[in-house]
């Protein structure tokens, strides 16, 4: 019955020590769960051998003594139980209180040598003295079974298994049981880098989604994540300058120390290429090669020159060209890691920098196409034929101010199907048809055709169009050109009644070749080829073939006369420029001649006289006549370019005016007339200030000053939008077009201002903007009440089962506590995305709560003085516009805090004269005083914001060279408490 139990044991002990081994590179708990059952199994065999040596040979409960058959089978049994240990594929030994190794079976003698009856620690570690706090003996203290890690001196990781060895003929001993866990260490180890480079990724990516995100912003995230996985102390992230090549740095450290000389807002440096086209020193190795790289001893590298006077000692360097397709775009350069640097290291910048390469040709893609379209659309303004666009069914999207001009059509009218009802009558079902016809089987067009103008004049066009495709190659649309051709086909209808002129003269024709022959005659000059003896194809020989050698040699026409058939001709050898021909005009002189005999006779040399000066005469009055001629087409073109043009602007469905330099109105269309409620004759000499401006704004900005501004052609100003007044007092959203009418010398004498009334967009952008806010609000409400309590309860209960399974000693216990945990991360991360979508708590006093905790928060995350100011309650009931001037003082704030570089930031709100003041005030470097007023991304939201909700917004330098931005809103009426706590402030 021994016998049986033991083999049982011993078995289920082997079974469970040989798939220990098989899952040495699994995750630890399978091991501790069949390390523990088999150290169970162990233990259970050795007590019963001890039971059954201890009793003398007794059986347990019996008198009598054991046989000796028992005993020896006990014996036996005992060996095998060592013969096994000595199999198993872990090491296992067995120590005395006097670190003894009495016993170590085949796998440890493998890894260590025979033990010779030294101590443990001579064996396992070469030490002459017991290793310090060793946790071996805390199962002969405690009886409880210990599991533990120990490091070889061979760089080997063993999970060790202590339990009590219960010996029947000697003391009490401590089994170990060592297992392999070195590769799952490893694995392990691997897994951590990958997690927290995927983290680094990932909050890369979250900024490349951001379409506002600047290369700067990127640069700096880039940075934050490669000195964090790397641990390194500095570091700096660039990028290559299309035009100079020169490696822009937008990031800098504190590398340079007091040694660094650059200031002022942008901190930035640019290292330039070398004069032999490669960039210096060992920050310019990586870049050179295109290869990353890492050395751990700077000072030995090929590429080393030193470091400059001041800076930082470099211990090691890793750095990793930014390269997309084959453009070279930046680099990512780190120093001075704790540890060294390791191909770990630098397989994880690698990846950061491939996103942060992206981000860059993105960045570039986009300005190139934003400077295209600029481009483009100025292109269309000025050139000389008219463009359109259409969609894919053939509607007109957009016309240019030319194809206006040349269509008669306002682009309004031109939109949709518009364009055809302008055409003529006559051509419009035929252009109609065939452009239909072009687009429906994706073919270009072209056709001329005429449009017919309000003012009845006829425009000949040339028109044609070619499809514009899209990736996939469907075509989205057609862009095409329209010429006015009405001068061209007028000069073809008078070419082919020209033509006609030969075949219907009564007079003789005739056109000679170079080589003589005879290339046409009409039906009148057959006589004259009777009497040259040649007929039309034949030769001209004889000295008529002379006259035209001679024309077409000096390019001089030759005069001669003919006798043919009793009548007398004069023949004119009319050379044609740019041909091998003579045109020959006959003229029938005959009774000229005889008068001319008739007259010789009396005085030859008068007539030659009366002649010569008839010549004259009659060519002075033809250039007269042609020259009063022309003169009156200009005058009547002038004419008729006068109407259209007071047409145009008088019918125009927007507001056009002009006015002198000092903002008096010359000029008031009709549209305008009827939109502000004035005549002509009531507006027209007036300042436009007081009539269709107020003299201030609702945020109390002086208009009047702008307007100087405007009609001193500032180029500021050359489009904006600005509320105008009506003549009842309506304030109404107006987005003008202002340009500079100047004189011959260069003066600007007139403004010419057009505008179209935007009001109702303003609204809808307001009320949209609110909103949003008032939904966010919703949004972050739901995330704290129900999502917030929801994990918060889920997070308790995950608690109170981890407390139950450790109770149980069970090792499903650790994964509750693990998502008990990540459940209280979640709780934070819900609330904390509660809190940025509702910043502001409901009722009048939001906004200075938020502000206040918007203060605390900055001086928190940045280390800095971040104050809020608010010396009386300001109570703003409307939750948009108080979201609106909290997102402004958000914003302002972190450009103080990243752009200011300063020690203190000062957000104050306030109320007085009507106004709430919201004011954001730091000490650091202020605006660069050539700044030209170009804004940034962050201040043209702060903008917009601004005058969605009705108020003014400045950025400016202060005198100490600080920066200020602030924003005035005008108090509401239906705000009593925000009145009365205005009227408060002044009578203080």
């Amino acid at each position: 019955m021994i016998d049986k139990t033991l083999d049982r044991r011993i078995a289920a002990a082997r079974r469970r020590l040989e798939a220990l081994g098989r899952l040495a590179s699994n995750p630890p708990e399978p091991q501790r769960a069949l390390l523990s059952e088999a150290m169970d199994e162990l233990s259970a065999a050795l007590e019963q051998l001890q039971q059954g040596g201890a009793d003398g040979g007794r059986p347990r409960g019996e008198g009598r003594a054991v046989p000796r058959r028992t005993l020896d089978a006990l014996e036996e049994e005992r060996r095998r139980l060592f013969a096994v240990l000595d199999l198993l594929p872990a090491f296992i030994y067995l120590q005395g209180r006097d670190y003894s190794v009495h016993f170590a079976n085949r796998r440890f003698r493998e890894l260590f040598g025979d033990p010779g009856g030294r101590r443990c620690y001579q064996v396992l570690s070469g030490r002459q003295a017991p290793c310090e706090e060793c946790p071996t003996f805390r199962v002969l203290e405690n009886g409880t079974p210990q599991l533990w890690e120990w490091s070889s001196k061979a760089g080997r990781t063993y999970m060790v298994y202590n339990d009590r060895f219960p010996s029947p003929d000697g003391p009490e001993m401590v089994l170990n049981v060592g297992i392999d866990v070195t590769e799952h260490k490893r694995a392990e180890e691997a897994l951590q880098w990958e997690l927290a480079v995927s983290r680094a990724l990932a909050e890369l990516s979250n900024s490349l989604i951001v379409s506002s995100s600047s290369v700067e912003d990127i640069a700096s995230i880039v940075l934050d994540c490669a000195k964090r996985l790397t641990n390194s102390a500095h570091g700096f992230v660039s990028s290559i300058d299309p035009q100079t090549r020169a490696s822009v740095a937008h990031t800098l450290t504190a590398m340079m120390g007091k040694q660094c000389r650059v200031s002022g807002k942008n901190r930035i440096v640019a290292f330039p290429i070398g004069p032999d086209g490669r960039y210096p020193a060992l920050w310019g190795h990586a870049l050179n090669t295109r290869e990353a790289f890492y050395t751990n001893s700077p000072g030995t590298h090929e590429a080393s020159r030193g470091v400059p006077k001041g800076h930082v000692p470099l211990r090691n360097l890793l750095a990793v060209p930014a390269v997309a397709g084959q453009e070279l775009v930046g680099e990512v350069a780190l120093a001075n890691s704790d540890s060294g640097y390791t191909e770990r290291d630098l397989e994880s910048v690698k990846r950061l920098t491939e996103l942060y390469a992206l981000a860059v040709q993105r960045q570039r893609k986009e300005e190139a196409l934003v400077q295209s379209e600029q481009r483009l659309r100025k292109l269309a303004e000025i050139s000389p034929v008219g463009i359109f666009r259409t969609d894919a069914r053939g509607h007109c999207l957009f016309v240019n101010p030319k194809w206006c001009e040349i269509a008669g059509l306002t682009a309004e009218e031109a939109l949709g199907e518009g364009w055809i009802r302008g055409l003529h009558p006559e051509d419009r079902d035929g252009v109609a048809g065939a452009w239909y016809e072009a687009a429906r089987h994706n073919r270009p067009f072209a056709m001329e055709y005429r449009f017919a103008g309000r003012d009845g004049r006829t425009t000949w066009v040339f028109g044609q169009a070619a499809a514009e495709m899209s990736e996939a190659g469907d075509a989205v649309g057609y862009v095409g050109t329209i010429t006015d051709i009405t001068e061209r086909k007028r000069a073809a209808e008078e070419i082919a009644r020209l033509a006609k002129f030969p075949d219907e003269n009564p007079n003789p024709v005739l056109r000679v070749s170079e080589d003589g022959a005879m290339l046409y005659a009409n039906k009148a000059g057959l006589p004259v080829l009777a009497v040259w003896g040649c007929r039309q194809g034949e030769p001209l020989t004889g000295r008529w073939h002379q006259f035209v050698q001679e024309a077409l040699r000096d390019g001089r026409s030759r005069q001669s006369e003919l006798e043919c058939g009793g009548r007398i001709f004069s023949l004119t050898f009319a050379p044609v420029v740019g041909s091998n021909y003579v045109n020959v005009y006959a003229l029938d002189i005959s009774k000229r001649k005889r008068a001319e005999q008739e007259v010789r006779k009396l005085n030859e040399k008068l007539e030659e006289r009366v002649a010569e000066r008839t010549a004259q005469l009659e060519a002075a009055n033809q250039e007269l006549k042609a020259e009063i001629a022309e003169r009156r087409r200009a005058e009547e073109a002038l004419r008729a370019s006068e109407t259209k043009y007071r047409d145009l602007v008088q019918n125009a469905s927007s507001i056009i005016l002009r006015a002198d330099t000092r903002g008096n109105i010359t000029f008031f269309n009709e549209f305008a007339q009827q939109f502000f409620g004035y005549r002509e004759q009531e507006i027209l000499g007036r300042n436009v200030v007081g009539t269709i401006v107020p003299a201030t704004d609702r945020a109390g900005r002086d208009l009047a000053a702008m307007v100087n501004d405007i009609a001193q052609a500032r180029e500021g100003y050359a489009a904006n939008e600005k509320q105008n007044m009506r003549r009842n007092g309506d304030r109404v959203w107006i987005a003008w077009t202002n340009k500079a009418i100047r004189d011959a010398c260069g003066r600007v004498v007139e403004l010419l201002c057009i505008g179209n009334d935007i009001t109702e967009r303003k609204q809808l952008e307001q009320e949209l903007l609110r909103v949003g806010e008032v939904e966010r609000q919703h949004v972050g409400q739901d995330l704290h009440d129900s999502l917030g309590q929801t994990l918060s309860g889920t997070a308790y209960l995950s608690q109170v089962l981890h407390r139950k399974l450790a109770a149980k000693s069970l090792p499903e216990a650790a994964d509750a506590a693990k998502i008990a945990g990540l459940l209280s991360e979640s709780v934070a991360l819900a609330k904390s995305l509660a809190r940025g979508l509702c910043p502001i708590e409901p009722g009048p006093e939001g906004l200075m709560t938020a502000l206040g905790e918007l203060a605390l928060r900055v001086e928190s995350l940045f280390g800095i003085s971040c104050i809020f100011e608010c010396l009386r309650p300001v109570l703003v009931h409307d939750i948009g516009v108080a979201g609106h001037l909290y997102r402004i003082a958000q914003e302002a704030t972190t450009n103080a805090v990243r752009h200011g570089r300063g020690g203190e930031v000062l957000v104050r709100l306030s109320s007085r004269g009507g106004l709430i003041e919201l004011s954001v005030l730091d000490d650091g470097v202020g605006l660069p005083r050539e700044w030209n007023g170009k804004e940034g991304m962050g201040l043209r939201i702060m903008r917009y914001r601004a005058h969605a909700i009705g108020a003014s917004f400045e950025v400016r330098r202060r005198p100490e060279a600080s920066t200020a931005v602030t924003c005035r809103l005008p108090i509401r009426q239906d705000w009593t408490d925000g009145e009365v706590a205005d009227r408060h402030d002044e009578a203080c």
